[in-house]
């Protein structure tokens, strides 16, 4: 699985994983914010700066496991671009600006 960062840090848009009755939450931000756990997972696989939000049932293994369920669900600018009907040079693809706060955005999910 290759991911696509922004700037070389983040996810390109927010993501959601399911798994049992855990949820995962990730959204674009400029320094990692969200569980310890996840943390180090994220540092393994070099993705430096994510907002994780995670609800329902806590155990461990259903929360790699949906996070990893989040993760597969983010698609290459390529394919966004594809998605959308866009040339890929036109494709701007990154986050928008107001997805930077610290705070979580509304009804993205």
């Amino acid at each position: 699985m290759a991911l696509d960062l922004y700037n070389g840090t983040t996810i390109n848009r927010p993501l959601v994983g399911r798994s049992n009755k855990c949820i995962v939450r990730l959204f674009p931000s400029t320094r990692f914010t969200g569980n310890a756990m996840l943390h180090r997972v994220c540092e393994i696989i070099g993705l430096p700066a994510v907002y994780i939000s995670t609800t329902g049932n806590r155990n461990p293994f259903d929360m790699i496991r949906a996070f990893f369920n989040a993760l597969a669900q983010d698609m290459p600018y390529r394919d966004q671009a594809l998605a959308r009907g866009t040339p890929i040079k036109n494709f701007s693809g990154g986050v928008p600006e107001a997805m930077f706060g610290f705070r979580r955005p509304r009804n993205s999910y």
